[in-house]
């Protein structure tokens, strides 16, 4: 992995840190965008990952964050709901 980045990320749960890296392997670029976040006592590790393979181009890193960022706030959305259903 080269050039990684953390962000801390506010507006999803009590903490979220995002962790973007970027790899070459074998002649393919891959992306790999990482959020890490904190709500109540459960801790989420959610990955997005991509590549581009052959001739593909490497997907954009910015869209892959954005797609991990939603999805964090949805499962931290499910976790409030189950908590007030009694779930």
């Amino acid at each position: 992995m080269t050039d990684p980045k953390t962000e801390k990320v506010a507006g999803i749960g009590d903490d979220a840190t995002t962790v973007s890296t970027k790899e070459k392997k074998d002649g393919d670029d891959f992306r790999d965008q990482t959020v890490v976040v904190r709500t109540a006592n459960v801790v989420i590790t959610l990955q997005y990952d991509g590549a581009g393979y052959e001739t593909a181009k490497a997907p954009d890193a910015a869209d892959l964050l954005k797609d991990a960022k939603s999805a964090a706030k949805e499962a931290v959305g499910a976790i409030g709901k189950g908590a007030k259903s009694g779930a």
